[in-house]
């Protein structure tokens, strides 16, 4: 009986143990289900919790001696540079004057036991980690093994992010000059919750993308070393995450695409010239529209013109233009300062059918004074009298520029709003705006400037080309060299055009006489009509200085000069119509009692029409250049 007992025992033991090893196979395994209904899945084993790890203390540093370097991304722009200082800074006092170590990340000096500080994406495995778990949108302070990782994807995130720590070193002080902190530690916020919207780019690139504010809630991320294939990977993701095709459009090996949902506008491009994607985002349904909807009956009467205004006694600079569209409607191009606003209302109520006016759209270059204080007064005073369909602009946000004011973005944006039914829309490189018979095409936003800090606030100028009836002129506003670098890579040969704003009233935007980009960008414009918005009294100040002395200009405009069969200076309260498509020579002054004025250069620019110099280029002489003055 014993013996049955023990063989019982024996034969259930045997079988626990072959159920403890069957318990060991799951689906995918090499074991074998034998369960006698193969679809059932096989138990899985409960799930063990790793165990939690109580927070401890971590000395950043102990007693007087810093344990922690400073270690900051390579990318880091001034302004968080600057952050990064004040970090050090305050280590080093709150360690009772400690030896701090501050310097730029190096991919070969990469040391996972060191005890490392990391401000931004240094590429590290630990800043790359924090941050594919983040939005664009985000900042975020925690320990990742042995570094304390402080990132965010924005200028103003990261400080954001650096200031937080900074508050960190100085509640962790001690007075032995310790300072300690939680391992625990976790602080995270977001700065912009439209580019958290923002679905992720992937890219092979070292580096995760940079973002910028653009300001009034839009959003750039810029994607570096970047290839076409992963640009359009990021356009096919764009739709299925229920984003559809908008408008596309191609220049060059450039290429831009705008998608939108019931929530947010996407635009994306492709700068061929730096590998780089840069993706925009805003919270808007305002769309510059389709060209199937741009639909209009020309009006009897009207021709087509562009007219620029001369700018009133004593001002020196300012910008006005102002194109009358074959239905009788308008297209404005800046507004000069305040006193220009009653001129532009006469100028277009004199020439609108019925005395209508009917704005198809505004475009504010930039929020200079010069160029919006017209704009502002104008809308306070005839906004009720007027109809302004589209206003197009892209005004910064904060931290894109170093200079310290706002140049009055918060009046601009009131007045564009106060306008009854005006759809307001955001520039963006790349963008074609159908107007009734003219097409605008946007060359340059702040989308191709940024994240950098501007060094000049004029380089948030807008680029656009105008094209009606054939003919096609060149905006620049007043953007500086470095802007057109940007506009002589993306572009090349298409800059060609038949007619040209000189930029920033033909001044040298702060950087004397060595602008070599702007040289070789008036070669690739080569155009025969050039209007220069400065007044005649400021160019034929021979005793201006620095960069306002019109005489030295001539050296350095003149590559637009050698192109160029007609130059007009904006002066002497004076409004200059050119009608499109437009017989050189033929331009006139309006004159409201005179529908038929004799045209200023008359048939051939007369000896008392042009100006003729000669100048000296690398010691040089040029042959003579006709300048009609106007």
């Amino acid at each position: 009986m014993k013996k049955n007992i023990r063989c019982f025992s024996a034969i259930l033991t045997l079988l626990l143990l072959l159920g403890a090893f069957a318990g060991c196979f799951t689906p995918g395994s090499s074991g074998t289900n034998t369960s006698e209904n193969p679809d059932q899945a096989a138990t899985e084993p409960p799930v063990t919790e790793p165990p939690v790890v109580p927070a401890h203390d971590i000395y950043i540093a102990e007693a007087g001696e810093v344990k922690f370097k400073i270690v900051y991304a390579d990318n880091l722009a001034s302004d968080v540079k600057e952050s990064a200082v004040a970090l050090y800074e305050a280590i080093k006092k709150r360690s009772n004057d400690g030896v701090v170590v501050m310097s730029e990340a190096i991919p070969s000096a990469y040391d996972a036991e060191a005890t490392e500080i990391l401000i931004g994406d240094t590429t590290y495995a630990e800043s790359t980690a924090v941050m594919n778990g983040m939005g664009y949108g985000d900042w975020k302070i925690c320990f990742e093994g042995n570094k304390l990782v402080v990132v965010g994807f924005s200028r103003d995130a990261l400080r954001a992010a650096i200031t937080r720590t900074i508050q960190q070193m100085k509640n962790g002080a001690q007075d032995d000059g310790s300072i300690i902190l939680k391992s625990d530690l976790l602080l995270q916020g977001t700065q912009d919750s439209a580019a958290n919207a923002l679905p992720k780019y992937e890219s092979a690139a070292k580096h995760l993308p940079n973002t910028a504010d653009e300001g009034q809630g839009c959003s750039l991320i810029v994607a570096n070393n970047s290839t076409v294939a992963e640009y359009e990977a990021y356009l096919a993701k764009l739709t299925v995450e229920g984003y559809s095709l908008y408008t596309t459009n191609t220049i060059g090996e450039n290429r831009f695409d705008t998608y939108k949902n019931g929530t947010y506008l996407i635009h994306a491009g492709w700068y061929a010239y730096e590998k780089a994607a840069r993706v925009t985002i805003e919270k808007t349904s305002n769309v510059v529209g389709l060209e199937s909807e741009n639909t209009y009956t020309p009006a009897a009467g009207i021709t087509t013109s562009l007219a620029q205004f001369g700018l009133v006694d004593g001002v020196e600079n300012g910008m006005i233009y102002c194109y009358q569209l074959a239905d009788g409607s308008f297209l404005v191009i800046d507004s000069g300062y305040s006193n220009d606003a009653d001129p532009l209302y006469n100028y277009m109520k004199a020439k609108a059918p019925n005395g209508k006016i009917v704005i198809a759209a505004w475009i504010i270059t930039h929020n200079d004074g010069d160029h919006i204080k017209g704009f502002i007064t104008f809308t306070s005073k005839y906004k009720n009298e007027v109809t302004v369909e589209k206003v197009i602009k892209n005004l910064p946000g904060s931290f894109t520029y170093l200079e310290g004011d706002t140049n009055e973005n918060g009046a601009t944006n009131s007045s564009a709003l106060a306008y009854k039914d005006c759809t307001v829309i955001k520039a963006h490189t790349g963008m074609k705006i159908y107007l009734r018979n003219a097409v605008v095409e946007i060359l340059y936003s702040i989308d191709g400037f940024l994240p950098k800090p501007m060094p000049i606030f004029n380089n948030t100028s807008l680029v656009f080309t105008v094209t009606v009836e054939g003919e096609r002129a060149l905006f620049l506003g007043d953007v500086s060299d470095d802007v057109a670098g940007i506009l002589n890579a993306m572009y090349g040969s298409f800059l060609k055009s038949d007619m040209v704003q000189l930029a920033h009233h033909g001044l040298r935007n702060g950087y004397g006489l060595n602008m070599p980009n702007t040289n070789e960008l008036y070669k690739l414009i080569r155009a025969e009509v050039v209007l220069w918005p400065t007044s005649e009294s400021h160019y034929n100040n021979v005793d201006n200085e620095a960069e306002d002395q019109q005489v030295a200009l001539h050296s350095w405009n003149i590559e637009a000069m050698k192109s160029a069969r007609e130059t007009w200076l904006a002066g002497n309260n004076r409004i200059l119509v050119f009608e499109l498509p437009y017989a050189y020579f033929s331009a006139y002054q309006f004159d409201p009692a005179n529908p038929h004025p004799t045209p200023v250069a008359k048939d051939q620019p007369s000896v008392e029409d042009r100006l003729d110099y000669i100048v000296s280029v690398g010691g040089s002489d040029i042959e003579h250049v006709d300048w009609n003055q106007g």
